[in-house]
């Protein structure tokens, strides 16, 4: 008899309330994109997503290495080396509503997305980001394999050395910068105290 209780209290009770499962946020990357009208492209270029694949591709070349794209799904992979040991541009190319194609611009290393790369490397993401969406080929021409080799010597120099340091997109848009640098011309922010005066015109600096 004194179990009676105890289960009446029991069907009593108040479930428990429900919690909400709230999954961690994924971190930030290094990715831009952005959504282009293939009928504002010319038509020579090819159809749809090739017509737009076409133009991603001339924009991958002017800043690293370009390897084939290829079809997975309903969507279109492309991936440039860049100079910078260890890190690939990529772009991921969908159909959107309305006719339009949706271009992912994704720094990787070890083919995963980084929060932090050296600034030649979101540099080129940058370039390659503005190129894309002026929907005009490409003004500097495409890296041939001497500048390439070239890149990539001074890049692993600078790393070997500590003195290309990995950045986010906070620390890239602050880094001081040569006025004069170019697609050509590997560049690494310093590491250190600049010995550069305030007003020094060789480096520019954005606040």
């Amino acid at each position: 008899m004194r179990l009676l209780p105890v289960l009446l209290l029991a069907a009593c009770a108040h479930p428990p309330e429900p919690k909400p499962v709230t999954a961690p946020e994924p971190p930030p990357t290094l990715g831009r994109s952005l959504d282009i009208d293939p009928l504002r492209l010319e038509r020579s270029a090819g159809e749809g997503l090739w017509r737009v694949a076409a133009l991603v591709e001339k924009h991958l070349a002017t800043v690293g290495v370009v390897h084939p794209g290829r079809a997975v799904g309903q969507a279109i992979l492309l991936d440039a080396t860049l100079p910078t040991p260890g890190y690939a541009l990529t772009a991921r190319l969908e159909s959107r509503g309305e006719g339009f194609c949706r271009v992912q611009l994704e720094i990787e290393s070890d083919g995963k997305s980084v929060a932090t790369a050296p600034f030649w490397t979101i540099d080129a993401l940058e370039r390659v980001y503005a190129g894309v969406g002026s929907l005009e080929p490409p003004r500097p021409p495409p890296l041939d394999d001497l500048t390439f080799a070239r890149l990539r010597t001074e890049a692993a120099e600078l790393a070997r050395a500590g003195q290309d340091p990995l950045l986010d997109r906070a620390g890239y848009i602050h880094a001081p910068r040569p006025i004069t640098a170019g697609p050509l011309e590997y560049y690494a922010p310093p590491s250190g105290p600049s010995v550069l005066l305030p007003e020094d015109r060789r480096v520019m600096h954005r606040n």
